[in-house]
This record gives C-alpha cells, structure tokens and sequence, in this order.
C-alpha cells in the first residue's frame, strides 16, 4: 500500500481540515513524519486506521475520542484516505458517530457512521461502514489487528509482537513474507509422502497376504524355510527362488502322475478288452463242456454199437440192416476223436488266460489301491492351479518391489563406488606423504613454487577477470545508454499520461455528488448522508468526465507504466 493524499477534518488535534500530500515524496525513498510530543504525528497513523477499519491505530482511543474538542460545531468529522495497491487506487471517506447540531431546530443529534469506498476503475462506489471494513481485509488479507502488527505499530504497542504466541507469530510473519505457498506446498509433501508410505505399507500387506496362501506339505524338504521366509516381507526375493523351484518340482512330479494314469488308463483299457475275451471263452468253454456230455453220450453209444458190432459175424446177413448204424458210429468215433483234441485245446488255453487272468487282476487290484493317491494329486494339482493365479499376483507385485529394490542396489553401488575411490585417493595419498618425508628438501622447494604459482594464478586470474570486466562494462554502457534514453522517453510519457489521468480521475471523482443525485429520489435515504430531504442536490457539470473516459486514460498510463517498468527491469 502507498499512501497518495490524507484530508483530515475535525479530527483529533486538527480543529480544521488539513490535506497531507505524499505525492510529493515522488514514487520512490523513505520520508519522516516528526515533530514535537502532542504536534499530532500518531494522528496520521490513527487516521489512516480508521480510514481503512473504522478504528485508531492503538488500543488506547475509540471512536468517541476521535472528534477534534477544538472543531467547529457544523465541522463535520471525517477522514479523506486515497492510496495505491497492487497498481490501482481506491479513495475512503469514513466518518465515525458523534454528537452534532441539529439542521433544524435546537439542541443535537447523533450523526451516524459511514463510510464509502471508490474505485477508479469505474466501479459503482460501495457503501457502508462495515462493508467498507469487509472489503479492506478482504483487499490486504488481514484485519486491523494484523495490519497494526505488520504495516503500522502503534506508541507503546511495539512489545506486543514480541510477546504474541508462536502461532501469531508464524501468520504475521507468513503474511510479511508470502510464505504460504510453500507452507501449502509442503502441507502437500507431507500429505503425499502419508499417503505413498499408506500404500507401502498396503502393498507390503498385500505381498505377505499372498504369501501366506502359498501352501506345501510338510514333508517337503523346502516346508521349513518357505514357512520362515513367507513371514518376513524382506525374504520375498529368497521365498521366490523357493517357491519357483517348489512349482518346477510339482510340474514334473504332475506330469510323471499325468504319464502314469495315462499309462494305467490305458493298461486298464487293455485289462476289459482282455477280460471280454476271456469272457467269451469262457462261454466257449461251456459249450465245449456241453458238446464232451454229447461225447460221453455218444461214446456210451458206441459201446453199445460195439457190442452189436461182434455180432456181426452172427448177423452177417443182417449186414444191410445194421449198415446205416456204423456209418453213424464211423462218424461219432471221428467226431469224439475231433472233440477230445479241441478239448485238450481249449484246456491248454483256459489255464494260460486262468492264469492271464489272475495276473491282471492283481494288478488292477494293486491300481484300485493307488485310486486315494491319484485323488490327493489330482487335489494336489487342482490347488497348484489356483496357487498358479496368486503367483502371478505376486509376481506382479513382487516385480514392482524389485524395481525398487533396483533402484536403492544401484545407489548402494555407487556409493560403494565411491568409497572405493575415496580408499583409493587416501592409499594415494598416504604412500605420496611417504615418499615426501623421504626426501627433506622438497617441502621447502614445494613450498616455495606453490607460494610462486599462487602469485602467477592470482595474477593471471586478475588480467582475466579485468580483461572480461573492461568487455562488459563497454557492453554494459552502450545498453545503458540506450535503456536510458527510452526510459527517460517512457518516464516522460507516463508522467504526463499519469497526470492526465489522475486530473481526470479527480474530476470525475469530484463529480460523484452529482451522479449520486441523479439517483436520488423523493422520501429516500441518501446513501452519503441518510437524510430522506434533498434541498439542494447536486448537479453534474457540462464538462464532467465519464467513466469510460476514465477507464481508458488509466489504460494508456498502466501500459506505458508496464513499458517503464520493463526498462528498468532490462537495466
């Protein structure tokens, strides 16, 4: 903030009114308020406090205390405060409550406060006292109290800064400063370093959850350390070896068990073909056993054909008789000779597939007997399957830890590096002290030529840097001489457009009054004074500025302002 102009009317000592123009301090420097005890230099500053919040600078006066005992009775009390921020300007009127004469009639009255902020950027002005204070602190950032703190510290007030807690403390300075930014800044580290060291952290439970589903039987040789390692989240590396190498081991032990059940499945293939065989045979060998009964029948009959066949000589003349018999025991003698051989056969064969037989059903016996164990792997394999799912999880996750633990391996190694060199450098150094001490003579004579080479580099150095110093200074005079001629074209034309613009703004700030009146109306407060009579309202000269006027002339001075600042920032 930049103080521009102070009308100070019946205010404090000053029974009158009394303008201060700091514009004659020009834009840049230091000036000092002085005089004597009670000459009213902690007035300005009470005046300018109120002009911004409505109240004095210190704790010790209030507003009944602010009307000039010396005042005139119709001297109306107010502060006139016009001031620069941030490259625009605002103007205050503030008055505070007091007692005065009444307009009409005897006796007095309570004039009531008020304030009125006016833009010079063609903004309607706003009215209101405690409006106006909203509207300061919103425009500083800060209250009254902190404005007293950092900008203006009252008589007496200057040890309560000192005593202020750390926390106020820390906001005063934090304003002063606008360090705030790098307060939110690392309010933000913070919060991201939380919340990368939370998913740390979840991840780390994550890998050590799936680690816990990595289940093995206990007569396994690896149960034992995978139990141990699963445990610990910084075993991963040596629990991934091990499991790797568990799952290699199940996959061959799976798919030997894969090759045996095929094997199995297909001897037990072989066993029902066998046995259907052996089957059928077996219903040929009733036959067999049938067709031998027909045989023995047929052989008693024979018998009995040879006892009739003694008889023949006896019955020679029955020869034509008995003729179709013995052809029909020729052929039941051919046809027992022919069963006896098959029989003798199918026996031979019946006892090889008896005994086939009985083999294999030992087998299939023995297999029915590793029917539980072929069911555990078959578990076995169903529980790899899914275990196989939560690998590659852990893989997944474990790939993201090793590029971690990559990244802090490499810094190992190089500071491992490092050290190495640095043992070096020292291994060279102690043997380069050796050998100096072994020669008496060279410490005078090194001496001496390092005393000469540093007169040598210093002069050196300096020829150089006077060398390079006369070039930039060449350089440097003919730009300056340069940006100085266009600042001082650019200096003159802002001064005049400021002028321009600060006459014409003062002119239509003068003409306020009149452009209120235009909106005054009948039985309605006016907004400055809040009298509902309107005797003699003000009127709006013929010459009066417009706001757009306004506008535009501060344009060209902020753009040729920007210019000179440019200038002075290439110098």
């Amino acid at each position: 903030m930049r103080p521009k102009k102070l009308t100070l009317s019946a205010f404090g000592p000053y029974a009158g009114e009394k303008t201060i123009d700091f514009t004659r301090f020009k834009e840049g420097g230091l000036f000092l308020i002085t005089g004597d005890t009670g000459a009213g230099k902690t007035t300005i500053f009470d005046a300018i406090s109120f002009a911004l919040y409505g109240t004095p600078s210190g704790d010790i006066r209030d507003q009944g205390m602010l009307r000039s005992d010396f005042a005139q009775a119709h001297t109306k009390t107010k502060v006139d405060y016009e001031f620069e921020y941030k490259g625009k300007y605002y103007r205050i009127e503030r008055n505070p409550k007091y007692e005065r004469p009444k307009k009409i009639g005897e006796g007095t009255t309570e004039e009531k406060q008020n304030a009125v902020l006016y833009f010079f950027d063609g903004k309607d002005p706003l009215v209101g006292y405690e409006s106006v204070t909203q509207k300061v602190e919103d425009l500083f950032g800060i209250d009254r109290k902190q404005f007293s703190q950092i900008a203006m510290i009252a008589q007496g007030d200057f040890h309560k800064i000192l005593l202020d807690s750390e926390n106020q403390r820390y906001d005063i300075f934090r304003k002063i400063f606008r360090t705030g930014v790098y307060g939110q800044f690392q309010q933000r580290v913070g919060e991201e370093m939380r919340r990368q060291e939370k998913l740390i952290d979840e991840r780390k439970n994550r890998i050590l959850q799936y680690a816990q589903d990595i289940k093995i039987e206990r007569e396994h040789p690896l149960y034992e350390e995978i139990a141990v390692h699963k445990e610990d989240i910084h075993k991963m590396d040596a629990l991934k070896e091990q499991t790797k190498r568990y799952i290699e081991e199940e996959n061959k032990r799976v798919c030997l068990l894969e090759k045996e059940a095929e094997r199995l499945k297909k001897e037990s293939g072989d066993y029902q073909e066998k046995i259907v065989e052996a089957k059928r045979k077996n219903d040929r060998l009733e036959s067999l056993k049938k067709t031998e009964n027909e045989l023995n029948q047929w052989i008693k009959e024979s018998k009995t054909i040879e006892a009739h066949r003694k008889n023949v000589p006896k019955w020679e003349d029955a020869r034509y008789r008995v003729q179709p018999i013995y052809i029909q025991w020729k052929k039941a003698k051919e046809k027992e000779e022919n069963l006896k051989r098959q029989i003798e056969e199918e026996k031979h064969t019946i006892e090889g597939l008896t005994s086939d037989r009985l083999e294999k059903e030992h087998r299939a016996k023995e297999e029915e007997k590793k029917e539980p164990e072929r069911n555990k792997l078959g578990y076995q394999i169903e529980t790899l399957e899914k275990q196989l799912d939560t690998y590659e999880v852990l893989q997944k996750e474990e790939r993201e830890y090793q590029q971690e633990r990559k990244k802090a391996e490499e810094t190992e190694k190089e500071k491992n590096l490092l050290q190495e060199k640095r043992q070096s450098l020292e291994k060279s150094i102690k043997e380069r002290e050796k050998n100096i001490e072994n020669r008496q003579d060279i410490p005078l004579k090194l001496e001496q030529n390092k005393g000469k080479q540093e007169v040598l580099l210093r002069k050196k150095k300096s020829i150089k840097d006077t060398a390079s110093a006369l070039e930039k200074l060449d350089e440097y005079r003919e730009k300056s001489k340069v940006l100085h001629e266009a600042y001082q074209v650019s200096s003159r034309e802002t001064e005049s457009k400021r002028k321009r613009y600060h006459d014409t703004n003062e002119r239509f700030l003068a003409e306020q009054a009149g452009f209120l009146a235009q909106r005054l109306e009948a039985d309605q407060a006016c907004p400055v004074c809040g009298s509902t009579d309107h005797p003699n309202p003000a009127q709006l000269t013929q010459d009066a500025p417009t706001k757009e006027e306004v506008e535009k002339l501060k344009n060209y001075w902020e753009e040729e302002n920007e210019k000179k600042q440019r200038l002075i920032n290439q110098g």
